[in-house]
C-alpha cells in the first residue's frame, strides 16, 4: 500500500497547482459571500413569513368550516344525569371485558377475537348514527332505548366471545390431558 501511494505521488509529481492566489483574493471572496447571503437570506425570510401567514389563514378557515359543518351527534350522557351514569356503566364494562379478552389473545384464537371485534365495529357505527338521530330528536325515547340496546348488544358480543375463549381453552386442556 505504501508503495502504491509513493507511485501515485511520483506519477503526479510536477502536476500539482502550487501557485498562490492574488493578494486580497480571500477578502474579495468573503465580501462577495457576505453581500449575497444578506440579500438572499432577507428574501428567504420574506418568503417564509408570507407562507406562514398564508398557512395560518388556511388553518383558521379549515377550523371554522369544520366546526360549522360538524355532523356528530349527541351522546347518551347529554340527555340526563341518569343516562350519563348508564353510559359510564356500559363503557366501563365494555372496556374491562376488552382488556380481559386482550389478555387471552394468542395466535390460535386471533381469528375468533378479530371477528368479534369486527362485530363491535359495526355496532359502534350504528351507535354513531343513533347519536346523530339523538341530536335531531333529543326527546325521542326510542332513540335512547336503541342506544342502550346497542351497548347491551356490545356487551353480549363480548361475553359470548369470553365464553367461547373459555370453551376453546378448556377443550385444549382436555385434549392435551388425553394424550399425556
Amino acid at each position: 500500500m505504501k508503495d502504491n501511494l509513493e507511485n501515485i505521488f511520483k506519477n503526479l509529481e510536477n502536476q500539482f497547482d502550487i501557485n498562490e492566489p492574488n493578494i486580497g483574493h480571500f477578502n474579495r471572496f468573503e465580501a462577495k459571500l457576505n453581500s449575497t447571503n444578506k440579500k438572499d437570506s432577507f428574501k428567504l425570510y420574506k418568503l417564509v413569513s408570507l407562507i406562514a401567514v398564508a398557512a395560518s389563514i388556511i388553518l383558521y378557515i379549515g377550523i371554522w368550516v369544520g366546526s360549522s359543518f360538524n355532523s356528530s351527534g349527541l351522546e347518551l350522557s347529554s340527555v340526563s344525569p341518569k343516562m350519563n351514569e348508564t353510559e359510564n356503566y356500559f363503557i366501563t364494562t365494555i372496556q374491562k371485558e376488552i382488556q380481559l379478552i386482550e389478555k387471552e389473545k394468542n395466535s390460535s384464537n386471533k381469528q375468533l377475537i378479530d371477528d368479534s371485534f369486527a362485530q363491535l365495529k359495526k355496532l359502534e357505527k350504528q351507535y354513531n348514527l343513533l347519536e346523530i338521530d339523538l341530536k335531531e330528536n333529543k326527546s325521542d325515547p326510542r332513540i335512547i332505548y336503541a342506544m342502550i340496546a346497542n351497548y347491551q348488544q356490545r356487551i353480549t358480543v363480548l361475553q359470548s366471545l369470553i365464553q367461547q375463549l373459555k370453551d376453546v381453552k378448556q377443550l385444549k386442556t382436555q385434549t392435551h390431558e388425553k394424550y399425556i
